[in-house]
């Protein structure tokens, strides 16, 4: 059975084997994305991860006494993910190290871009990408959720949270009412993270602000994270894709929860990390880094394969239809 470990005892896996590049690669896909930092990535020595999911329960029986049981049994449904290849290499002039009068090394910021621009990627796919997308990456939340998680989605009803709304106060009574009840319908009733756009962030801390209920937390690398709660759910701005402009939770979401409309709406998801719930995986040994030179040209690539699995239907849930602009 395969060991359930977060990217960050990892990449401390990685570090004491000196694998340094390797280390530091998954240390700032880690920073870059809160997703990576908190999901679990067991490794397994395939390309695909088999599992199984709970589909109907046994039906419940009594008996008189000197009576026996018949036989009744649950449905279990077989699962399969596939492992996708991430990844990127990047050459440059061996006359651009070592030099003294460099502030920093073109090198280090060339693959730190790299890994940047993956960390953004994994974010955005793991959200809305579909198989017609982008057949080489993980399939997205936003697709798995209307095609098999149907009873997990919520409709905000067209909320009105934002700045100018005229009952502004009342509206943010029944838009918290809504993220309880998405909240509510996770797996002990509860998550581990709320993923939305910094428009629906900046509304929410707000409206709790004006409550009283404000909290935060830090993360792994000490920034502050506000929570639903004291102890609650972080609430995370999925931020933008790696172009740096199209934000990954759209403000003109359709009112239907398509990624793209002319609603002027957006949406929250609510998701539970752990084995049986929501976790990634990556193919034995991980991250892989190769370095070597071509005549003039160093050359940096890296190779990561890994997938997204969610064992629990009610691992996540999504409320959508949210007006905050």
């Amino acid at each position: 059975m395969a060991s359930y470990i977060t990217l960050a005892e990892y990449s401390q896996f990685l570090e004491k084997d000196g694998k340094m590049l390797s280390s530091g690669i998954v240390d700032i896909l880690r920073k870059e994305s809160f997703l990576l930092d908190k999901m679990q990535f067991p490794s397994i020595n395939s390309l695909k991860a088999k599992g199984l999911r709970i589909k109907s329960l046994p039906t419940l029986q009594n008996r008189n006494l000197n009576e026996g049981y018949t036989h009744s049994v649950g449905e279990i449904e077989p699962l399969e993910e596939n492992a996708y290849l991430f990844g990127g290499k990047v050459s440059f002039d061996h006359r651009l190290t070592g030099k003294p009068d460099l502030i920093s090394d073109p090198a280090a910021w060339n693959v730190k871009m790299y890994a940047t621009s993956l960390a953004y990627g994994w974010n955005s796919d793991v959200i809305n990408n579909t198989p017609s997308a982008n057949t080489k990456s993980v399939v997205g939340l936003r697709y798995r959720m209307a095609r098999d998680f149907s009873g997990q989605i919520f409709d905000g009803g067209a909320v009105d949270i934002s700045p100018d709304a005229t009952t502004l106060s009342a509206n943010f009574n029944s838009f918290f009412d809504l993220v309880q009840k998405a909240l509510y319908a996770c797996r002990d009733h509860t998550c581990d993270a709320i993923l939305t756009s910094d428009t629906i962030k900046l509304r929410m801390e707000s409206g709790l602000r004006q409550l009283g209920l404000y909290t935060t937390t830090t993360d792994s690398f000490g920034r502050t994270i506000s929570t639903w709660g004291q102890g609650g759910p972080a609430i995370i701005d999925m931020g933008l894709k790696a172009d740096q402009t199209t934000k990954i939770f759209a403000d003109d979401e359709g009112a239907t929860g398509l990624q793209t409309g002319s609603a002027g709406k957006s949406s929250l998801m609510f998701v539970k990390f752990g084995p049986e719930h929501v976790t990634g995986f990556q193919d034995d040994g991980g991250m892989k880094t190769f370095e070597w030179q071509t005549g003039v040209l160093k050359n940096v690539e890296m190779d990561w394969a890994a997938g997204l699995f969610i064992t629990d239907p009610r691992s996540i849930s999504w409320l959508y239809n949210v007006q905050a602009l």
